[in-house]
């Protein structure tokens, strides 16, 4: 910061001057555009084009579904030496403020209760297309709808006949691999495991990622059509995933939202018996509650959204054969067994 006496030397009395900007606290952002990440608005700003650029490969296909303030993502892109890919963000969270810190170059503070955040990130980062997108761009939208708008849930969904199914489970139980099945079989492909309950309805409805299927690499020993496609790998962060546009299987039915008749928790293993039975509901409640992080006002709503969706039957899927998941998944939709 500049000492009086040297503004008084470079700068005469009557004659304008630059203010100093320590903390980039008036950087222009001239870049700006609107996204729709899930149907929701977002607003992002950024000195560079090539954030807008990332942003429009997680984004672009999507379109405006829910109405209301938008998302604020403010991009700040400084000159630092390194040009290596930075290590995967360290998340912490006190009251309102979430703050998403990867190292003193690279970091992205939220602000849940205005739907705000702020990332400060080094030019190096830009060639890492997936490590931006992932860390810094998807992870700031989905920290703003899962605190305020809806109530995420560790869960894929497919629809038959009007009628939802979130596919529940630890990773690994094959929440993936089962909704991409059923698509595969004529059900309608929602998401593939993570699923977002709106809080402003009445009734239990959920969105996700109709446009991308993922996959863990070994997915290609059930579906050979994945066989040689490419595996995304974040610097450590993330699990490695075959990531596949759903466009790339023009026959699947796609759609943004289904209204929920079912949850079905999945247990893969190899059993003697395959079988549907009830999945207790005070287990599924705090297994949906532990992705909760939102303030107290937005809690009670969330709360009461996971307490009219556990009025819905809950069920517990053992099963080690696709094909047996499917048509028992098929057989509970139509004839409600």
């Amino acid at each position: 910061m500049s000492t009086t006496q040297q503004i008084r030397a470079v700068h005469p009395q009557d004659s304008p001057h630059p203010q100093d900007d320590p903390v980039c606290a008036r950087v222009e952002l001239k870049h700006r555009a609107i996204f729709h990440p899930l149907g929701f608005p977002l607003e992002i700003s950024s000195n560079s084009q090539a954030v807008l650029l990332a942003a429009t490969e997680s984004w672009g296909g999507f379109h405006a579904l829910f109405h209301g303030w938008p998302i604020q993502l403010r991009v700040y892109i400084h000159d630092a030496s390194s040009a290596e890919c930075p290590p995967a963000p360290v998340c912490r969270q006190q009251r309102h403020i979430m703050a998403n810190v990867a190292d003193a170059d690279n970091y992205s503070i939220n602000d849940i209760a205005t739907g705000f955040t702020y990332a400060y990130l080094s030019r190096g980062v830009l060639p890492f297309t997936s490590y931006l997108r992932y860390f810094f761009l998807e992870s700031a939208a989905l920290c703003h709808i899962a605190n305020r708008f809806t109530t995420p849930i560790h869960a894929a969904c497919v629809e038959l006949d009007g009628r939802g199914v979130l596919l529940c489970g630890d990773s690994g139980a094959g929440k993936s691999s089962l909704a991409y099945a059923c698509a595969q079989a004529g059900w309608t492909y929602i998401t593939d495991d993570a699923s977002y309950l709106l809080n402003d309805r009445s009734e239990p409805v959920v969105t996700g990622n109709c446009l991308q299927f993922r996959f863990r690499p070994e997915g290609a020993q059930l579906f050979p059509e994945l066989t040689g496609q490419p595996v995304t790998h974040r610097a450590g962060g993330g699990k490695p995933s075959v990531e596949w546009n759903s466009d790339a299987v023009p026959h699947i039915k796609r759609a943004p939202t289904s209204r929920i008749a079912y949850l079905v928790f999945l247990s893969r293993r190899k059993l003697k018996h395959q079988e549907l039975d009830v999945f207790p509901k005070d287990v599924a409640r705090r297994f949906i509650q532990q992705n909760l992080f939102s303030l107290p006002e937005v809690r009670a709503v969330q709360e009461s959204r996971i307490n009219a969706l556990l009025r819905l039957k809950v069920l517990d899927l053992r099963y080690h054969d696709l094909t047996y998941a499917v048509s028992r998944l098929t057989r509970l939709v139509r004839e409600d067994r």
